[in-house]
Parts: C-alpha cells; sequence; structure tokens
C-alpha cells in the first residue's frame, strides 16, 4: 500500500511536466531554432550562450532576414510561373521556349514581347527587385564582428 503514494506523486509530476511543456512549446521551439538545435539548446542550458551580446544581436537580426526570406519564395516561384506561362502562350515571334541558344539581340527582342504581352509581370518583378534590395540592405546594416586577421 506505501507504493500507492509514490505512483500518485510521479504520474502527478508527469501530467505537471507534460502541462508545462504544452503550455510553453512556442516558446521552447523559440529557444530550440534560436540555439541551433538539440546540442545548442544543451549547450544553453549547461554553460548559457555561448555568444557575446553583440554578435547575439546580429545573429537574432539575420535569423529574422532568414525568415523574410522565406516568405519570398511563394512571389519568385509565381514570377517564375508567370514567365514560363509567357514564353509557352507567345505565339508570335521566333520560338521562345529555348532561349539557351539565341543570341543578344535575340533576347532582347524577345523580353520586349514577353513585357509588351504582359505588362503586369514587369511590375510584379519591379516588386520583387525592390523586397530583395531591402532585404540586402538588411543584411549590409547587419554589423559584422570579424577578426581583424
Amino acid at each position: 500500500m506505501s507504493s500507492l503514494p509514490k505512483i500518485t506523486a510521479t504520474i502527478t509530476a508527469g501530467i505537471v511536466v507534460t502541462s508545462i511543456i504544452v503550455y510553453n512549446i512556442e516558446e521552447i521551439s523559440k529557444c530550440y531554432n534560436k540555439h541551433r538545435g538539440i546540442q545548442g539548446l544543451a549547450r544553453y542550458i549547461w554553460i548559457g550562450d555561448y555568444l557575446p551580446p553583440s554578435i547575439r544581436k546580429s545573429m537574432d537580426e539575420l535569423d529574422e532576414i532568414s525568415k523574410d526570406m522565406t516568405k519570398c519564395d511563394p512571389q519568385l516561384e509565381r514570377i517564375e510561373m508567370l514567365v514560363q506561362r509567357a514564353l509557352l502562350e507567345s505565339v508570335d515571334g521566333p520560338a521562345l521556349h529555348d532561349l539557351s541558344e539565341a543570341s543578344d539581340s535575340s533576347k532582347e527582342e524577345i523580353h520586349k514581347q514577353i513585357f509588351k504581352q504582359n505588362p503586369e509581370l514587369r511590375k510584379d518583378i519591379g516588386f520583387f527587385s525592390t523586397k530583395l534590395d531591402r532585404l540586402a540592405a538588411r543584411i549590409d546594416s547587419v554589423l559584422s564582428h570579424g577578426d581583424d586577421e
């Protein structure tokens, strides 16, 4: 009969730990991602943050930029699809499906023809280019803490 309180205490402790983990799962996953996986998380728990605060700040900024870059993937795929569709739908002029063998002047003419037939494509590419320029500017603004080697 004395083992019943031990079993009850173990079950209660398990329920409490599980509840805490479920309640804080978002914070745990942020910490896991921030410290680069399970080894980084274990190192953080064991010895603390191994990076100086200035470098940690730069790493966090680069991680945030990386997340924003992955948000650009669907837009890039959409632009690629629009370009492929424009190449396939173009019936006037030279065959557009193989641009690798075309001369520079021929490629220029093909680009003009595509943009003339699809004016929204130029706008989409322009917006995407602006977004990439902003990301590049953010990357350039992150302080580098390189050695003076």
